[in-house]
């Protein structure tokens, strides 16, 4: 007797052994994240973070080799979250003023106002006691911002881009770096909000061409 092949049921797709071992990479990392963020770094064992993410004990030496690669990656998946953030928004039109803000609104919602920016904390600060992997989280951290600086480069388009300008970006991170730290109550949304058109438009003034800043500039009396 012939089957209906509408009647047959659909046979259960099968992961490769790559598919399943990324799936479990991700996993780790995000349980890594919320250990760090929920009880620091000291805290953040492989066996916490084995637990959070179901797996057992030797999941991490078998899909990272040690604690120290996972914790890497962990800052390499967070870079990258912030990364396609600010290639995916549109930031480029409008006033320099306008621009400014938007970055430095975009930069606080979608990173620095998170949870999720404290596991980057507590690895930069935890991490101190051993010498050889905090280098090698200096290293991490230094590509980073050189990857920010491109990205920030496209973002206000600079053909040119100077220090001055690439600077600019530094002092921007570091504000929002320390307004994580200093609020992030509802009730002070009002004062993060006054801090923040500050900040962009104490920006905007750093960000203008120089070229059109001397234009603009009215000449000198001689005497």
């Amino acid at each position: 007797m012939a089957v209906d092949d509408a009647t047959v049921p659909l046979a259960r797709e099968r992961r490769s052994n790559g598919e399943r071992s990324a799936e479990m990479r991700s996993t780790l990392i995000e349980a890594a994240i919320q250990a760090l963020c929920d009880l620091g770094y000291s805290r953040t064992t492989t066996q916490e973070i084995c637990r959070r993410a179901g797996a057992t004990s030797g999941a991490i030496q078998h899909h990272f080799g040690s604690k120290d690669e996972l914790v890497l990656a962990t800052l390499e998946k967070l870079r990258s979250e912030i990364e396609e953030r600010l290639e995916s928004a549109s930031l480029s039109q409008g006033t320099m003023e306008e621009r400014c803000y938007k970055v430095v609104r975009e930069l606080w919602e979608t990173f620095y106002s998170r949870q999720r920016y404290i596991a980057v904390s507590e690895i930069a600060i935890g991490s101190r006691g051993d010498r050889a992997f905090y280098e090698r989280i200096m290293v991490q951290r230094h590509t980073t911002l050189k990857t920010c600086e491109v990205l920030w480069a496209k973002t206000f388009q600079l053909s040119r881009p100077d220090r001055t300008r690439l600077d600019a970006m530094h002092v921007t991170l570091s504000f929002l770096r320390g307004l994580n730290l200093y609020t992030n109550d509802e009730q002070d949304r009002k004062t993060i909000e006054a801090q923040i058109k500050i900040m962009s438009g104490a920006l905007a003034r750093i960000m203008q061409d120089p070229e059109k800043n001397k234009a603009n500039k009215p000449a000198r009396k001689k005497s």
